[in-house]
């Protein structure tokens, strides 16, 4: 047999067979005890090159008890008759030589036979972390053979100790695997839960990460909006904590933030709220129902607003905006404006030459006063276009500045000419218009609401009058109706006040 180099706690088993005096020569001996071999017998084992060394035995409670010096018991009488088992001290395998003897004699009166077990001792097997073994067998003696092949790339201790790690993780400390440890798979279950999806982690395409990232996208920001709330909200800027309908940010700096992470354009403006622009913005929608926007001189270029009560200068150049459905007080505003269904009240300034659009909007003036459009102090050929316009309107210095500047207006309300505007200027006006000129006919106005046949209509009607009072009367008096109350009558618009004028 073979054992390696400096082995510890080691049994030698011996099968024990009755000798030519024995009742039953060659058959198994049941029975012996260590008494047996140690009275009148001997046990003792050789090494190569060495002199015998006796072993005192002692008898083992069992034989599955732990290894004992000089231990001896029978293995099993009954299933594995002959067969008994001696440990050997750890010295017997030291290394030093190759081969130890292990040999047990009987004492005579037991007729026994036991053959010495020769044990080979081979060097321990030292296998690198970049090594292999590959067994193989003898052709002729049946020994195995162990080769130990290189290999590259292997296991190395570092990834050892980090697979053991790894293992510890999955098992828990007492080696108990997932599935039949309820705390371990509740405290993986938690970490799954617990994980954290922040920049790319967990986003492939079609995982449950990405998924849950649309639940964060349409669910807490809903619409795809960062929420602002400068009252109820909670101030911070982290991904999917803050900025949510849940949770809005009362931060107008976080909002920046949040939309440059998330990626979004939208911003919701919870009822109540209001929002200072504090730095440029740019194609952004700020959308909400009754909150405040203060413009603050800040640029607004290509971005929506609705549903805001306005007020402040907004400049920029180059994309359109658009107010929609909002209540826009005294305001300076940028080229390219687009009003739609807004209430207008104070003054509306034009920053820049352009033009300027309100659409579906009216006066949110009470009384007689209007809204005053200012196209500002000198700027050059800019045009106010107004579509279904309910209210009125004062124009102040159109034509103050170069090149010609045009007025549209469509719908109802009056229109008040200033003092400020001047020469080059024209209006078409259509629907039914109030018009007062307090700019002395500067303006060129082109009617186009019939008002010249309406007028046409009101002189002739006047016209018309005495002429049909006299022939109603003739008639009466035709058929003899000769009242006091019609003898008296004074002909309408004759400017006579005798009766009946020459009738």
């Amino acid at each position: 047999m073979n054992i390696p180099k400096g082995a510890t706690n080691q049994s030698i088993y011996f099968y024990i067979v009755g000798d030519a005096g024995h009742a039953t020569p060659g058959e198994p001996i049941t029975g012996l005890l260590f008494s047996d071999i140690e009275t009148g017998g001997s046990a003792s084992y050789a090494r190569a090159g060495a002199a015998r060394v006796d072993l005192t035995l002692i008898t083992l409670a069992s034989a599955s008890a732990a290894h004992s010096d000089g231990g001896f018991i029978l293995v099993d009488d009954t299933n594995m008759p002959g067969l008994y088992r001696c440990d050997y001290p750890d010295l017997a395998f030291a290394t030093g030589v190759d081969q130890v003897y292990c040999q047990l004699v009987a004492a005579s009166g037991n007729n026994a036979i036991i053959t010495p077990v020769q044990v080979d001792l081979n060097d321990p097997l030292t296998i690198g972390s970049d090594s292999k073994v590959i067994l193989s067998s003898d052709a002729h003696t049946g020994a195995v053979i162990p080769t130990v092949t290189t290999v590259t790339g292997g296991a190395t201790e570092a990834k050892q100790d980090t697979a053991q790690t790894d293992l510890d993780t999955i098992t828990g400390t007492a080696g108990v695997l997932i599935g039949t440890d309820a705390a371990n798979v509740t405290e993986i279950s938690d970490a799954v839960w617990d994980e954290v999806l922040t920049g790319g982690n967990h986003n492939g395409a079609t995982t449950a990460g990405r998924r849950l990232r649309a639940l964060n996208d349409f669910g807490q920001y809903e619409g795809g909006a960062v929420w602002y709330d400068d009252v109820n909200g909670t101030a911070g800027a982290v991904d999917y904590e803050n900025g949510t309908v849940q949770v809005p940010t009362t931060e107008e700096a976080s909002v920046t933030t949040l939309m440059a992470s998330l990626g979004y354009t939208i911003i919701h403006c919870v009822p109540g709220s209001t929002y200072v622009l504090e730095a440029a913005y740019a194609n952004k929608v700020f959308l909400g129902e009754n909150w405040t926007l203060d413009l603050n001189g800040q640029s607004i270029v290509g971005c929506t607003f609705i549903g805001a009560t306005v007020s402040g200068v907004g400049i920029g150049t180059g994309t359109t905006q658009q107010f929609i459905d909002c209540l826009v007080g005294a305001v300076s505003i940028r080229k390219g404006t687009h009003f739609k269904g807004c209430g207008l009240s104070g003054t509306q300034t034009l920053t820049e030459a352009g033009e300027i659009f309100y659409d579906n909007c009216h006066s949110a003036v009470a009384g007689a006063g209007s809204v005053t459009f200012d196209f500002g102090a000198a700027l050059n050929s800019s045009n106010f276009n107004v579509r279904h316009h309910s209210g009125g309107w004062t124009i102040a210095n159109m034509g103050a500045g170069t090149g010609t500047y045009n007025a549209s207006f469509e719908g109802n309300g009056q229109i008040v000419w200033a003092a400020s505007c001047s020469a080059t200027s024209n209006a078409s006006i259509r629907g039914n218009w109030k018009i007062t000129d307090n700019a002395s006919g500067a303006v060129t106005e082109t009617l186009d609401d019939n008002q010249t046949s309406v007028d046409a209509i009101l002189t002739d009607t006047a016209a018309m009058q005495p002429e049909v009072a006299k022939m109603v009367f003739t008639k009466a008096n035709e058929l003899d109706v000769n009242t006091k109350s019609i003898n008296d009558a004074e002909v309408v618009g004759d400017g006579n006040a005798t009766p009946w004028d020459g009738v």
